[in-house]
């Protein structure tokens, strides 16, 4: 009997390719502590490496108790819609976790457009059948008359 371990780097390339792939920023945290994101300084090239995680409940969900947490978090005073994941080791022992969020500006402004888009779709059909309808009716009182 054998075992075949099967490994990943776990990097900034491998970060910057989630957010490449899916436009949602990430993070890989050893522990509760930033080993990787896609979160950059004011610079836009310095990473923001060695942060700690300290929101009590993203700890004892996660890293703990081993379970994704998904809800609204604050990042670097940013307010996020995220999901954190466990990292586990090949003993199944939680060994960090990994961040996926998008931030809620994002979200709240595409809801926004798709309010603004369907108040304008529904205006125009209600000129579209309000116009016929006058035509119509206006044609039924000539022929009353």
């Amino acid at each position: 009997m054998g075992t075949a371990t099967v490994g990943l780097t776990i990097d900034s390339a491998f970060v910057d390719g989630i957010r490449q792939s899916t436009i949602l920023d990430s993070a890989m945290y050893a522990g509760n502590k930033v080993s990787a994101t896609t979160f950059t300084a004011p610079d836009g090239v310095t990473r923001m490496i060695g942060i700690t995680e300290t929101n009590s409940s993203i700890q004892n969900t996660v890293l703990k108790e081993g379970q994704d947490y998904k809800g609204s978090v604050s990042i670097l005073n940013q307010q996020f819609l995220a999901v954190f994941s466990p990292l586990k080791d090949t003993n199944n022992n939680v060994i960090g976790m990994l961040f996926i969020g998008i931030p809620q500006t994002s979200v709240l402004q595409t809801a926004g457009h798709a309010v603004e888009m369907t108040f304008l779709v529904t205006a125009i059909l209600l000129i579209l059948t309000i116009i016929p309808a006058y035509l119509i009716s206006k044609h039924i009182a000539r022929q009353l008359d």
